[in-house]
């Protein structure tokens, strides 16, 4: 056999082992936004380095159609508690990603991604 068979062989094995935990595990796995469980209670203290700024980055320009999807997404968030509406003092621009239908046909998804990284990572 082959390296790249061995290799190919490895690889089928750790997908049908990752498969199989899943399936085991499934009822523990949230499978929509309303199945995980709320957090409440939690503040993040975040040490940051002497003399840094807030920065408020700008947004990305979206059509008015585009828009509502990002409005329903963070309404969603909202309703099931992993976002809240606050005037912060650091903001971070959000991309949308186009999504492939899942069953090849239909039409696209879109979704809603945080895009946080730094200046010197661009």
């Amino acid at each position: 056999m082959s390296h790249k068979a061995k290799l190919d062989a490895l690889h089928q094995l750790g997908l049908r082992l990752q498969q199989d935990t899943l399936y085991e595990y499934r009822t523990a796995l949230a499978t929509k936004l309303e199945d995980l469980p709320v957090v409440k209670d939690v503040e993040y203290d975040i040490t940051l380095k002497p003399g840094t700024q807030p920065k408020r980055q700008r947004q990305y320009k979206y059509p008015t159609h585009l828009r509502k999807v990002i409005r329903d997404q963070l309404q969603e968030w909202q309703k099931v508690g992993i976002a809240e509406e606050e005037d912060a003092t650091w903001i971070h621009p959000i991309v949308l990603v186009r999504k492939k239908p899942t069953n090849g046909q239909g039409e696209r998804s879109t979704s809603v991604q945080d895009v946080f990284r730094p200046e010197s990572d661009k």
